[in-house]
């Protein structure tokens, strides 16, 4: 049973936060994350479309969503394609900046992580105001 590992995820954003340009092909991602072998494959391949699923990454090829091609007997291929953070995701990178934040919030459901997060941002930089 896979579950949503929240540092995995924090890697994948800062990873392709610093990226050199707003797009990062899905192989350079696997490079700078160091994934190699079926079960960080499959790891990946997870993570990847359920943040796809909440909209915070986009893929740019349609005929193989962010690249994942499922064949017979549980086969599969990983395609170069490109991602891109969207609107929302780069509102994660604020969460995965802050490791108090990113503490207190881990353990929630991406939408609720990323809306408590912004009420502890808005906290700290009212309380930094003093």
């Amino acid at each position: 049973m896979m579950r949503i590992d929240r540092n995995f995820v924090r890697e994948i954003f800062l990873a392709m936060q610093e990226h050199e340009d707003y797009v990062i092909s899905s192989h350079t991602l696997m490079k700078k994350l160091g994934i190699s072998g079926r079960d960080l494959e499959r790891k990946f391949m997870g993570h990847i479309l359920i943040l796809g699923d909440k909209g915070l990454i986009e893929s740019f090829y349609t005929k193989y969503p962010f690249g994942f091609v499922n064949c017979v007997g549980g086969e599969y291929s990983i395609i170069d394609v490109d991602y891109r953070l969207t609107a929302q995701g780069y509102e994660m990178i604020d969460i995965f900046k802050h490791d108090e934040i990113f503490e207190k919030v881990k353990e929630y459901t991406l939408s609720n992580a990323v809306e408590l997060a912004k009420e502890l941002l808005i906290e700290e930089v009212l309380s930094n105001r003093d």
